[in-house]
């Protein structure tokens, strides 16, 4: 695996070989934690995006974990939460993250769906506003996230929160765009994508102890090198991470050309 830091950008950037192995030095970053988590008698606390565009990180996952029992990593105990969930899909349903999760992951890895923490986009109203204050709450309590990992979009969003979001937002309902509904669609095998979402906030993205951001492909280049900006803009969800602490953005060739 070849990665390469791109220096002097305001985010610290990588360009790695392939998105596969971009995607496979998270999975290997992650395993680390669990590792060294159990180590200190402790449980890591984990972060997922969903899609195909990071099926190789939970693919490399599985395969380093191997069997608890025998020797694998102790991975019964991590706790894991789902960063968002389709409004009016909740876990189980067909055409929900979670149910992307449980096939592409859950089903595979030894993880116990007690320590699974799932948005439900199926709530309303106060319901979904005591569901989303309870998540964050158990983000807090079982967190920080050791790791967190999100996508940025074609149309410059982060997760899924668009230009102009609010960069203090927590876990709540966000409206998505005709062009992230399509690009959500094919990472998710071709479901209809509703128009708004559950989604963990910025700020909740930023309350992690390390964020890992993905972009591949050669139509992310300008939305990268639009999103390198010195101070935070809203206009720009990426600079929104500007200032954290541990933050890496991972890159394939193609979404590296403008800054190279």
């Amino acid at each position: 695996m070849v990665k390469r830091e791109l220096e002097f950008l305001p985010i610290k950037t990588f360009r790695f070989d392939s998105a596969a192995e971009a995607a496979s030095s998270v999975a290997r970053e992650m395993s680390n934690w669990i590792r060294t988590k159990k180590y200190h008698r402790g449980d890591a606390c984990l972060a997922f995006s969903s899609g195909e565009h990071v099926r190789p990180t939970f693919d490399k996952m599985r395969e380093m974990s191997g069997i608890e029992e025998k020797g694998g990593l102790a991975v019964s105990t991590v706790r894991c939460f789902g960063l968002a969930e389709f409004e009016g899909r909740g876990p189980g349903d067909a055409g929900s993250t979670s149910a992307w999760m449980d096939e592409a992951f859950y089903s595979k890895w030894g993880a116990s769906a007690e320590f699974r923490h799932e948005l439900d986009g199926r709530l309303e109203g106060a319901e979904l506003e005591a569901h989303c204050a309870a998540y964050e709450a158990a983000l807090a309590k079982e967190g920080p996230a050791d790791v967190l990992m999100i996508g940025l979009g074609a149309t410059g969003r982060l997760g899924l929160h668009e230009p102009g979001c609010d960069p203090n937002a927590r876990t709540g309902l966000v409206t998505l765009s005709d062009r992230t509904r399509e690009e959500l669609a094919q990472w998710h095998g071709g479901i209809e994508v509703p128009e708004r979402a559950v989604s963990a906030g910025v700020a909740t993205y930023r309350s992690a102890l390390r964020v890992r951001v993905f972009a591949f492909g050669e139509h992310m280049a300008e939305v990268v090198d639009r999103g390198m900006l010195p101070d935070p803009d809203p206009q720009n969800p990426l600079s929104l991470l500007v200032g954290h602490k541990d933050v890496e953005l991972l890159l394939d060739p193609a979404a590296a050309a403008m800054l190279e």
